[in-house]
């Protein structure tokens, strides 16, 4: 309060925000990740053909 100017002074404070948590990724490039990829489907065709053989089997029996 200033009573020589007829005034009065508001102060207002803002608690600040937490500082938001940040993840940072280091991308790197892997020469070899379509060979990878090549290998990882070969894999499953291959899984997927000796559990239909493997069927197959069971049923002539």
């Amino acid at each position: 309060i200033i009573p020589d100017q007829n005034k009065f002074e508001i102060q207002i404070f803002e608690k600040p925000q937490q500082a938001k948590d940040w993840v940072v990724f280091k991308s790197i490039e892997f020469p070899y990740i379509n060979l990878y990829w090549v290998g990882t489907i070969v894999m499953v065709i291959g899984f997927v053909i000796s559990i239909f053989r493997r069927q197959k089997e069971l049923v002539t029996r």
